[in-house]
């Protein structure tokens, strides 16, 4: 009943660090008939491709061995040499199959479930001879599954074993009767035929099978809140941990100052404490708003880029506390302080004008009001 109750409470999806500690551990989703049914079709293909070079082959070593006379029996250099060519022979028929075997094995192995390899995988567990859990592995839903999977197997390749020899049965007869070069290519064109038909079923298999494999890997790991809750904990208590998100912050902070601040229309400082840019926008916003804002590191950040942009930096303490504390990023001023900034934006206008004619100065900044509840000194 326990564990009825612990497999019910486990509605949580697995986390990144579940999931990659039980990849480390050999754990990960994976299809036998997916592996196998690559595996036969590439065989196929690789028969089809370089059939006629080992046809050939396979016609040279037939006929070295069966060329032996009595006497070539009875003379060691002749048979030592006479093996020295079938070895070769053998050789240059099964290293390339084997090659490609091996490959294509480990490349089919990565779609489902991604690179495993785990010592864990080979270490003994007294859980794999327990009798009871053979038990419960005998009537798992995982056992019934490959059950099903069994009968398919038998059913779709014995269907097929029995479709190809009974549509190919004259052919394979008459390449028994064939020269040898014949009758080899004869055999080798079937032999590509049924494994590429056995290749496709147990292919079709692997494929209705691999989403059942993901789906049960995932329940398989699912975790409680409480489990969710004391990882996240663990996590982010790990000063390593918190380095890293600290960096991450720092790392999206500049890149939203770098793609902000060139936009805005002026930057207020404390001078160096804080840095708040402001845009005026009537097609974004009915009121002037923050693009991007700063303290310490950040603030000097806003301040260079700014400047690159020729954009006005003005140091005004009072305001920049009042602004920065007051409104967040993309949030327009408040309304007790849209005097103040329609003011500064007014001057920076004039400034530019002046930078850009040289006749009419700028007005003075007058005396900035600040409310008090706003107030940060």
């Amino acid at each position: 009943m326990a564990e009825n109750q612990t497999s019910q409470d486990k509605s949580e999806k697995p986390s990144h660090q579940k999931l990659k500690k039980a990849k480390g551990e050999g754990q990960a989703a994976r299809s036998k008939e997916f592996t196998v049914g690559v595996l036969f079709i590439a065989i196929a293909l690789f028969l089809w491709a370089y059939g006629h070079y080992l046809g050939e082959q396979a016609v040279k070593l037939f006929t070295i061995n069966y060329q032996l006379s009595y006497d070539d029996i009875r003379q060691p250099d002749i048979m030592l040499r006479k093996l020295g060519e079938s070895v070769q022979l053998l050789g240059g028929l099964f290293i390339p199959m084997a090659a490609v075997l091996i490959l294509v094995t480990i490349l089919s192995s990565l779609i489902p479930g991604g690179w495993v390899m785990s010592l864990k995988l080979i270490k003994p567990k007294l859980s794999k001879i327990s009798p009871i859990e053979g038990l419960k592995r005998l009537f798992s839903i995982k056992s019934l599954v490959e059950l099903a999977k069994s009968i398919l197997k038998v059913v779709f390749i014995g269907g097929v074993l029995y479709w190809l020899l009974s549509s190919n049965l004259l052919s394979l007869i008459a390449a028994q009767r064939a020269p040898l070069e014949q009758g080899v290519a004869l055999t080798l064109n079937h032999l590509i035929i049924a494994i590429i038909c056995f290749g496709f079923v147990v292919l079709l298999i692997g494929l209705i099978d691999m989403p059942y494999q993901l789906w049960n890997h995932i329940k398989q790991l699912k975790m409680t809140k409480q489990e969710v809750k004391e990882e996240n904990k663990n996590t982010e208590g790990r000063p390593e941990i918190k380095q890293k998100i600290k960096q991450l912050q720092q790392q999206m902070s500049q890149r939203r100052i770098d793609n902000s601040v060139p936009g805005a229309d002026v930057v207020i400082t404390n001078p160096t404490h804080y840095a708040v840019a402001i845009k005026y926008d009537l097609s974004r916003a009915g009121a002037p708003f923050v693009v991007a804002k700063g303290e310490d590191e950040m603030a000097l950040r806003i301040q260079s880029i700014a400047k690159k942009n020729d954009i006005e930096v003005l140091c005004l303490p009072p305001l920049t506390r009042a602004v920065y504390f007051n409104t967040r990023i993309d949030q327009e001023v408040p309304g007790p302080l849209f005097v103040a900034i329609a003011h500064v934006l007014t001057y920076v206008m004039q400034l530019k004008e002046y930078k850009q004619t040289k006749k009419v100065q700028p007005t003075p900044l007058p005396t900035l009001i600040i409310p008090n509840e706003l107030r940060h000194d």
